[in-house]
């Protein structure tokens, strides 16, 4: 499964500008949490997307890069702050892609290009990886910006979800959440994430394709 990300989510060697000319020669020496988990779950990271500066803006333009268009009508915005991920997911040229979103920076871009999108809870998601214009966000979660993601259906969100978060409060392991996954795979499906029953189990959903 190919994907993008925003780019103020850290890529191992990727460049990380997030759209400022100061930061024109930073190349990322790690990956974000989300991008480690889809890219541990066999996906193909393709590349980053433009943003605003630091991203954060309700338009997707900076000095760096430029301005990106709606690829519906290039006379339009896409929005912001994630613009960039929601233009690039819409043109077909990403399957589905990572953004960060603290007042609709996912939702927003979403709604302008026909995508679906979700801004998850926070602590659901892992935020490290992330920068933003007061530097890192918090080890593992900001009430303010969380990441989410973005896909041309919501099944596709609903299967990025469930790789990227939490799957429970006490698996913060990457090791074990990686272990647990591996055994669900090989069980033919998804756990609900962090969802438990009475008994303590977790119920179990089919494992979907993400669509072209």
């Amino acid at each position: 499964m190919p994907f993008t990300v925003k780019d103020n989510l850290c890529a191992a060697g990727l460049p990380m500008t997030i759209g400022d000319p100061a930061r024109a020669g930073v190349v990322a020496d790690r990956d974000a949490t989300a991008v480690a988990r889809l890219q541990g779950a066999g996906a193909i990271l393709l590349g980053k997307t433009n943003c605003p500066p630091y991203g954060g803006g309700t338009e997707t333009d900076n000095p760096v890069h430029g301005r990106t268009s709606n690829p519906y009508d290039l006379a339009r915005t896409p929005g912001g702050s994630s613009g960039g991920e929601a233009a690039i997911v819409a043109a077909a040229g990403s399957a589905c892609g990572l953004g960060t979103d603290s007042g609709a920076s996912v939702r927003l871009p979403a709604h302008f290009c026909g995508l679906a999108a979700i801004k998850p809870t926070a602590d659901r998601v892992p935020v490290t990886g992330v920068i933003d214009d007061e530097g890192a966000i918090g080890a593992l979660s900001d009430p303010r910006t969380q990441v989410g993601p973005l896909a041309r259906a919501v099944a596709d969100v609903a299967l990025l979800l469930r790789l990227v978060q939490l799957v429970a409060r006490l698996w913060r392991d990457d090791v074990a959440l990686a272990a647990a996954l591996a055994v669900e795979r090989a069980l033919g499906g998804y756990r609900a994430p962090g969802v438990a029953a009475a008994d303590g189990a977790a119920a179990t959903v089919p494992a979907r394709a993400v669509s072209p």
